[in-house]
């Protein structure tokens, strides 16, 4: 079953989270701290790196890419890869 957070909220006026009451949340900025993580590897077609970026605000730089790798502790596999590809020239 689906509910929306708009049917809670008409059900509930007095819900909160963390304190604060939900129709006083900035939904924008709320919804910027939620993360999901799918069972499924999903990887679309491109590089490693757009595949990395995704859904990230603006540009990502190296750094970035690899800070996101380190976190997600792929950045020891990810460099190993290297000596895995053929280089067409």
């Amino acid at each position: 079953m689906y509910v929306s957070v708009s049917s809670i909220v008409s059900l509930a006026n007095n819900a909160q989270y963390d304190g604060f009451p939900i129709s006083e949340l900035n939904v924008k900025e709320y919804r910027k701290q939620i993360g999901y993580v799918s069972k499924e590897t999903k990887l679309y077609p491109g590089t490693l790196e757009f595949n990395i970026a995704l859904g990230a605000d603006g540009e990502v730089t190296q750094d970035d890419l690899e800070e996101a790798c380190a976190k997600a502790n792929i950045l020891n596999f990810i460099e190993g890869l290297s000596k895995y590809v053929l280089y067409a020239s």
